[in-house]
């Protein structure tokens, strides 16, 4: 399916020892998630919170899918049954700990619901009507994903024969795995 996803990988200072700078790392041009991830680090310097840094990077793009190219949030691109979808992962690489969510539907902030699994859990991956139901007990919102500009790409995709699609022979999209990926590290 052409779920929109949101895939966070963490790393912390010890990646940059001797370097003593935050860096932040995202895939193509996010630069407004970055500077979100950014900020939070230099928020408390002290914190070292690379796991929020990252959290605060896939919520940007999720908010405004506008500004990330319309690869990740709600109302972007809809999956091949009508449905626009989220999914995230987040891994903070001191600790190991590492959960995801999939094919979220009722949900904009999919890495926000992926840390709550990872620090209010013992699990690793929640898909579907149960990462939805998490998120609802979690207090989570409950928002509509689609809107009418993913409608109307959806609507185009049938009237132009189902083409591009998502199969990986056929697909000739700018970013085609639709993933905005991001990682950190604290000075």
């Amino acid at each position: 399916t052409a779920a929109v996803a949101a895939a966070v990988v963490v790393t912390r200072r010890a990646e940059l020892d001797g370097v003593g700078k935050s860096l932040v790392v995202v895939t193509w041009d996010f630069r407004g998630a970055a500077a979100a991830a950014a900020a939070v680090l230099a928020a408390d310097a002290t914190a070292n919170d690379v796991v929020g840094a990252v959290e605060a990077g896939g919520n940007y793009c999720e908010e405004r899918p506008d500004e990330c190219d319309l690869s990740v949030g709600y109302n972007t691109k809809p999956d091949d049954a009508n449905r626009v979808t989220l999914d995230a992962m987040i891994m903070d690489a001191q600790t190991h700990r590492a959960a995801g969510v999939g094919c979220l539907t009722r949900t904009r902030k999919a890495i926000s619901v992926a840390r709550a699994v990872m620090d209010k859990t013992t699990h690793s991956l929640l898909v579907g009507v149960d990462a939805d139901a998490f998120a609802h007990r979690a207090g989570f919102a409950d928002e509509e994903l689609s809107g009418a500009r993913s409608r109307a790409a959806y609507d185009a995709w049938v009237a132009n024969d189902y083409k591009p699609n998502y199969w990986r022979a056929s697909s000739g999209h700018k970013y085609p795995n639709e993933t905005a990926a991001a990682t950190a590290a604290a000075a």
